[in-house]
């Protein structure tokens, strides 16, 4: 990613609700980010998964 976020991403956004953005971190980030967010019980209790 350049770094900046283009108008087809806004506009996906504002559609969405949501950016996708792959290779935004790499794979040692992501599984931090994986364990934080399984730690926090408020937020694994009300995240989505694929059976939602």
């Amino acid at each position: 990613m350049s770094g900046k976020v283009s108008a087809e991403q806004i506009a996906a956004f504002q559609d969405d609700g949501f950016l996708i953005v792959p290779g935004l971190f790499d794979p040692e980030e992501a599984k931090i980010l994986h364990a934080a967010a399984k730690a926090d019980k408020a937020f694994d209790e009300h995240a989505h998964d694929l059976e939602d």
